[in-house]
């Protein structure tokens, strides 16, 4: 420690980026000058965060009448700033779940934390899926949002992806995040809609086999039966019994399937074998003849 000097006559610097085998690049010499501030300080201000990254050399002159000439070298490395990603909520460790056919949307934050957390912008931002770069949006204020319409669709079974966040500013370091997609399967009253509809589908099929064989099992039952079932009912409700449920005789059978011969050839059968003309009127149509089998 000492008495500090003001106002020197010199107070000089020299800067070079140097190369990989530490001789100075040409190219990028620079001079400039120390800046006094109070209680006679002296500040060497390089604005490193608009530099690019690398080692260079510095050479420091200062100089006053009356003392000795001091030269110091510096040796300084530039490293690339690191960008700082904070995820939206609809990340749980790196993980974001969307439903079948919905869209990606989602937000990340990107700060610089060697300079108070400050927010990062005009970063390029973009995600790779697939194959595909899809950018983001820069929204304001460190943040960045995308919107991706459609991932996929999830019908049989959930599905996973995996996709890479890569986020780049010159001057910082190049961030890559991996992150995971899980695509839900679509549903339907908080039920998977694949699995709802195997269960309804199944209920109608069960229900159509059933009414199937029972319209199969009514088929075989022979008419004379069902007209017999009819009748029972009708009986037991106190009701009349219709006449298309009652058999005729022989005698009017056969008075309806062969009386139009007999009148061709200018004879009754119904007088010839005692059959009432009225009776004849209440038959009912017969296109074939009464078998005791299936209709």
């Amino acid at each position: 420690t000492g008495t500090p000097i003001p106002s020197l006559d010199e107070m000089s610097f020299l800067l070079q980026k140097i190369d990989e085998d530490g001789d100075p690049i040409p190219e990028t010499t620079e001079m400039g000058s120390l800046v006094e501030i109070i209680d006679n300080k002296f500040v060497l201000d390089l604005d490193t965060e608009t530099r690019l990254d690398g080692k260079y050399s510095i050479i420091v002159t200062l100089d006053k009448l009356n003392y000795d000439h001091r030269i110091a070298i510096i040796s300084l490395t530039i490293l690339k700033r690191e960008i700082h990603i904070s995820w939206s909520s609809e990340f749980v460790a790196s993980k974001i779940e969307i439903g079948s056919g919905a869209p990606l949307i989602f937000t990340v934050t990107l700060t610089d934390p060697n300079n108070n957390s400050a927010p990062i912008t005009g970063a390029n931002a973009y995600l790779t899926f697939k194959g595909e770069d899809y950018y983001f949006n820069e929204i304001g204020n460190g943040n960045y949002q995308i919107n991706i319409r459609k991932i996929a669709d999830a019908f049989f079974m959930p599905e996973t992806f995996t996709a890479t966040v890569t986020i780049e500013k010159q001057y910082f370091s190049t961030k890559t995040e991996t992150i995971t997609i899980v695509v839900n399967m679509q549903e339907i009253f908080g039920f998977p809609m694949f699995y709802f509809l195997m269960i309804v589908g199944s209920v109608v099929a069960v229900v159509g086999s059933l009414a199937t064989y029972r319209i199969v099992q009514q088929r075989r039952i022979p008419t004379f039966v069902k007209k017999a079932r009819a009748m029972k009912k009708s009986i037991k409700g106190k009701k009349g019994i219709s006449d298309s449920l009652l058999y005729p005789s022989k005698e009017e059978y056969l008075v309806k399937k062969l009386g139009d011969k007999w009148e061709s050839i200018g004879l009754s059968l119904g007088d010839i074998i005692g059959v009432k003309e009225k009776m004849k009127k209440k038959l009912p149509e017969v296109e074939k003849e009464f078998k005791g089998g299936a209709v």
